[in-house]
């Protein structure tokens, strides 16, 4: 994703999407410091929704930006 001026950390979420359960949320991390994010290699596969905002700490206080537009991804 495209880095954001200002921000510190980025939140990243991830949801598998298995049409027998629906949205099953599998990966979450709110102290990202870099703007990437590589799956382990062992990583399930399927399809997948993932979501990114940036989040500005400062002086003890953190402002969280809008969740980024989802995407849709497919494991193969």
């Amino acid at each position: 994703w495209t880095a954001i001026n200002a921000a510190t950390q980025y939140e990243f979420w991830l949801s598998s999407v298995d049409p027998t359960v629906g949205v099953k949320r599998v990966l979450y991390d709110a102290t990202l410091v870099t703007n990437s994010y590589t799956l382990p290699t062992a990583f399930p596969k399927g399809r997948y929704h993932l979501w990114v905002r940036a989040i500005r700490s400062e002086a003890g206080a953190s402002y969280l930006g809008n969740w980024g537009t989802t995407e849709t991804f497919d494991l193969t």
